[in-house]
């Protein structure tokens, strides 16, 4: 078993994160379709949850096929009352679609998709890279768009991040991420901290990279993105040979950490994964006592939640640590299920999406 880097994980940043779990979220998508006449809101939940399934099992066209299917409905009821929820609604599958191009797909087209999100988050009306998006739908509900203007910002700048991260655009990365920091001053305070820590995820040797240093951190929001900094470096001396130096890092941050994990998170995943990292430092490091007891831990957290990045890079630690791994509650994703529920969907929606096929992936 291949041992990953110490930050096998990239961004560290608190964020919602949607599990992996493949049977659990088809459970998800039964309950959200239970009632026979769904509304809205869990329509598109169940619609974009087996779109999201679809894609990571490499399904593109049918996943493709499933926002299509959202998008069409949206359009199609021209209902006042319903039309600002049903426009807000038919924007998030737009995104699904540039983040399925994004990472598996056509680079070059989710990068403009995700650039129009700017005009969206500016409540200007655009149409381009598959965004066709007018204010004017939610003019009878001003709430809805203010959240909807901030959606946009932060799939803006977060999925940009991840995305180039992932394709390893890494000098794209970092001028974006300055860009959106100039942009949007005031993304550190509200939580969205991928343009912050861009550097540190790409060269994390580099002490000249901007960030909040931990004594100077006040707010919750920096005090996080500060140790989010330091854990990086350590992951670096950690895999570059500086031993010592990532032993005295990790033992710092272990101390400090118990002294961040109260207030709200955005993900139940974020700590463990904080911890997962750390245990890796330590085993990297030549503590494996200490290493064992934070991946172990981070294993049970990531199988919990269906976390299987985290999961996964933590049972490979604890396998090169010499440490038997228990067996986990995982269950994959049936494709029979899948496609009942996808048929079930597609009735709802009112639209002949084309189905999963059993056997081999699209």
């Amino acid at each position: 078993m291949t041992v990953p880097r110490a930050n096998w994980l990239g961004f560290l940043s608190d964020e919602e994160r949607v599990p992996h779990g493949g049977e659990a979220l088809v459970d998800r998508v039964r309950a959200l379709l239970a009632d026979p006449r769904p509304g809205p809101e869990d329509l598109f939940s169940a619609a974009n949850l087996v779109a999201l399934t679809l894609f990571r099992l490499g399904r593109l066209d049918e996943a493709r096929a499933v926002c299509h299917s959202e998008i069409d409905y949206a359009g199609d009821r021209p209902d006042s009352a319903l039309r600002p929820r049903l426009a807000a609604l038919g924007l998030q599958p737009r995104i699904n679609l540039l983040r399925i191009e994004g990472y598996a797909g056509d680079l070059d087209r989710a990068l403009t998709g995700l650039a129009a999100l700017e005009d969206v988050a500016a409540g200007r009306a655009v149409r381009s890279g598959g965004i066709d998006w007018s204010p004017g739908d939610l003019d009878a509900d001003p709430a809805l768009h203010r959240r909807l203007r901030t959606i946009a910002r932060n799939v803006r700048v977060g999925d940009t991040c991840k995305i180039l991260l992932r394709r390893g655009r890494h000098e794209l990365l970092l001028s974006e991420a300055s860009r959106f920091r100039a942009l949007w001053p005031a993304l550190t305070a509200a939580g969205l901290h991928q343009a912050a820590e861009a550097p540190w995820t790409v060269a994390p040797g580099r002490r000249s990279v901007p960030g909040p240093a931990g004594p100077r951190a006040r707010t919750v929001q920096e005090s996080r993105l500060a140790f989010v900094r330091e854990l990086h470096t350590a992951a670096h001396e950690a895999d570059t040979g500086r031993t010592a130096e990532a032993a005295e890092s990790a033992s710092r941050l272990a101390a400090g950490l118990p002294l961040l994990t109260g207030g709200r998170w955005a993900s139940a995943t974020t700590v463990p994964r904080w911890r997962a990292v750390l245990g890796a430092v330590f085993v990297r490091a030549g503590d494996e006592r200490s290493g064992r007891a934070l991946l172990l831990d981070a294993l049970d957290a990531g199988r919990r939640a269906g976390d299987t990045a985290l999961a996964g890079g933590a049972a490979r630690w604890l396998d090169a640590a010499g440490v038997t791994i228990p067996a986990g509650p995982e269950r994959p994703p049936d494709i029979e299920s899948l496609l009942v529920v996808s048929g079930r969907l597609a009735a709802r929606l009112g639209h002949r999406a084309r189905q999963p096929r059993t056997g081999a992936g699209a």
